[in-house]
């Protein structure tokens, strides 16, 4: 679901390389503190927004666990919450830079930002659904999906994770950036 974040008065216009799935980032010199502002923060996506409806929505944990595990937004904020900083980078990012150019979004240099978040470690989580010994890593399926160009094959976005950094004390389900205002675009998880 997108939430629009309306830009402040003067506000620098963000470098849109694609409205839909939106992909944009902000020019590197508008990207100027330690903190990178919700209104800032560049945007990666390789499907469009998916409709979330969030009195149904739930985080499951399953697969190769002892016990198969659902979340509602309610019950996640209820278990213990961490903060942390961290910098994301798109891996794309001064792609526009290289010669010669590689396909793929065209990003200059703002795919970029740094903020605080906040929410449940992945290894609480872990804990609670007791891994099998045959887990080997943490696969994250979101709820974006759509048609893989390669194969035309339709495909949700998926990511995983290795077990043993999964289990470790960074790791988190981002459910808040602390001093941010609103919800972040991909709500309920940025």
């Amino acid at each position: 679901m997108l939430i629009p974040v309306p830009l402040p008065p003067g506000s620098p216009r963000p470098i849109k390389h694609e409205e839909s799935p939106e992909n944009l980032e902000y020019p590197l010199s508008h990207l100027n503190g330690w903190l990178t502002p919700s209104t800032r923060f560049f945007r990666r996506n390789h499907f469009a927004y998916p409709a979330v409806n969030p009195a149904a929505w739930r985080l499951t944990v399953g697969g190769e666990v002892s016990t198969q595990l659902a979340f509602t937004l309610p019950q996640l904020q209820a278990l213990p919450q961490a903060s942390t900083w961290a910098t994301l980078v798109c891996s794309g990012n001064k792609r526009s830079h290289m010669e010669p150019p590689p396909e793929g979004t065209p990003w200059r240099s703002g795919a970029i930002g740094n903020a605080e978040w906040g929410g449940v470690l992945l290894r609480d989580l872990l804990r609670l659904a007791g891994p099998g010994p045959a887990a080997q890593e943490v696969l994250f399926v979101g709820a974006d999906q759509g048609i893989f160009k390669e194969t035309g094959e339709e495909v949700p976005y998926a990511r995983s994770l290795p077990l043993a950094m999964a289990l470790g004390p960074g790791p988190a389900l981002a459910i808040r950036r602390p001093g941010a205002p609103g919800r972040a675009p991909s709500w309920p998880l940025p």
